[in-house]
């Protein structure tokens, strides 16, 4: 009798959250995001690697950040100027985005499928992506704002097809032009979702007319001086192009890698989802229930359309493997594709989701929305950036002993032979010090005129030794160093670098 109890209990809060998901998903997801806006900010240093990075670069507009695209520096830069350089700031930027992201997926559902149900499906089903619901609370930065702009990319596209107008191609044109900014990627997008719309007949005029071609200059006005930025300097825009590692081995050797890390990046990415629809399978065999029918008539033409797209980007990211010769693929790097992979899925198998199906899917989501935020502050404080916080130099003892880069008078130069903790350092030190952020850190040999102060990392034992590194790294004709105390010496691991630092 307890257990029957127990069972309708469960299966009443079931049926509440199941309602609360499809009549309210965009309050839901407000709500959710707000919440770890709130928890990011109120746990506050240390940065992860990637939030380092925005201290450190987001001070200033500009056409371009090194390998990276400008558009989240230009989003948290415009925070920090309004509300400081704190993590308020850090999280208000990237949880709206991703709030954004998410909305607009359920809409995107809501036209493509016409069923509120699938609309809900598609969207809290990024919750069962690590990319979405976990890497972009702890790290991503960049991925977020091109994951929103694929999404509503789409989500205009499709709308333009059924209701076309003048203004709807405004806001492609500049959603497109946005998208080039945010990632470099959704160039890969962009070309899956013309060819998904220019092989329907129906839709062909979609793209075959002057209003598209003026979609696409709008477009291009907007990214157009950053790619002009990534042309005077090649080197540097191809950085990130280089993590793919292109024929790395022999012809075969090559694609058996690429292969393999492919198929490692898609079990990473959709393993979970694939997961689910198994134990619905499993669960229907055991306990067969009557088909539903979701989809209404006059949308089977655009959810044969989604598929399409989704299937021409997977055929994208084959042959960059296959055909590319790409020997490193990392699960974000299918984030265009694996967006829209809980709408496929809701699509395929919407004959499925019955009332049983979806209040299990409500509840699953329910419980995710409660774990993630408390993995969140778990992670924060166990595995976060406390390591390499704890080898980072004391920002109290570098306004000791130069006291005008603490009046924003001297600029910091953050030298490291690892990237990773050049970046890392020159965010933890603009938290801190609340100074303006390294110059050129990524080019050591273009210093400021004036007056500078480089802090550097070094294995060297004595601060004479350490001119040798610092002159390995591009600079010399400095004076013997002074190495810094660090942050948290009681933490640091053995295997630390040392910190020094010259001024001029």
């Amino acid at each position: 009798m307890e257990t029957a109890t127990a069972q309708s209990r469960i299966r009443s809060a079931a049926s509440r959250i199941a309602a609360a998901l499809t009549d309210h998903p965009v309050l839901v997801f407000a709500a959710y995001f707000l919440l770890q806006a709130i928890i990011r900010t109120l746990l506050g240093a240390p940065p992860n690697l990637d939030e380092a990075e925005q201290f450190a670069i987001s001070d200033r507009f500009a056409f371009g950040y090194g390998p990276h695209p400008p558009l989240y520096q230009w989003l948290q830069t415009a925070a920090f100027n309004v509300l400081g350089v704190n993590f308020l700031a850090i999280a208000l930027v990237k949880n709206a985005i991703l709030f954004a992201a998410y909305a607009t997926l359920f809409y995107l559902g809501l036209e493509v499928t016409g069923n509120r149900r699938l609309a809900a499906v598609a969207c809290f089903g990024l919750l069962f992506s690590a990319n979405f619901a976990w890497e972009s609370q702890i790290d991503h930065t960049h991925t977020v704002t091109n994951t929103f702009l694929c999404v509503l990319t789409a989500l205009i596209f499709f709308r333009i097809a059924a209701r076309p107008s003048a203004w709807l191609y405004v806001a492609l044109g500049a959603a497109m032009g946005f998208g080039m900014l945010a990632k470099y990627n959704f160039l890969l997008f962009m070309v899956a979702i013309v060819l998904a719309f220019a092989m329907d007949r129906q839709t062909r005029r979609t793209v075959l007319t002057p209003w598209f071609a003026m979609s696409l200059l709008i477009a291009l006005a907007i990214a157009g001086p950053h790619y002009l930025y990534i042309a005077a300097d090649p080197a540097t825009g191809a950085a990130k192009i280089d993590n793919l590692g292109f024929n790395r081995h022999g012809f075969f050797a090559t694609r058996v890698e690429g292969i393999a890390t492919f198929l490692m990046a898609l079990a990473g990415v959709h393993g979970l989802w694939l997961a689910i629809v198994a134990l619905g399978y499993a669960d229907r065999r055991t306990a067969p229930r009557p088909q539903v029918a979701l989809i209404p008539d006059e949308n089977q033409a655009a959810c044969r359309r989604l598929l399409r797209l989704w299937l021409i980007l997977m055929l994208i990211f084959t042959g960059l493997v296959i055909v590319g010769g790409t020997t490193y693929f990392r699960d974000h790097w299918l984030q265009p594709e694996s967006v829209l992979f809980p709408l496929v899925l809701a699509i395929l198998f919407a004959r499925f989701i019955d009332d049983t199906a979806f209040r299990r899917l409500a509840l699953a989501t329910a419980v995710v929305m409660i774990v993630i935020p408390v993995a969140v502050v778990a992670h924060k404080r166990l595995f976060s950036g406390a390591q390499r916080d704890a080898a980072m130099p004391d920002p109290a003892a570098i306004a000791r002993l130069a006291p005008s880069i603490a009046e924003g008078g001297t600029p910091v130069v953050v030298l490291a032979e690892d990237a990773i903790t050049r970046w890392f350092a020159a965010g933890h030190l603009r938290f801190w010090l609340q100074i303006p952020p390294p110059a050129h850190p990524e080019k050591p040999g273009l210093l400021p005129s004036g007056p500078v102060a480089i802090v550097f990392a070094s294995r060297a034992q004595d601060p004479a030794a350490a001119l040798g590194d610092l002159a390995a790294m591009g600079v010399e004709g400095f004076a013997e160093p002074v190495e810094l105390p660090l942050f948290r010496p009681g933490e640091t691991r053995r295997n630390a670098p040392r910190w020094y630092m010259v001024t001029r």
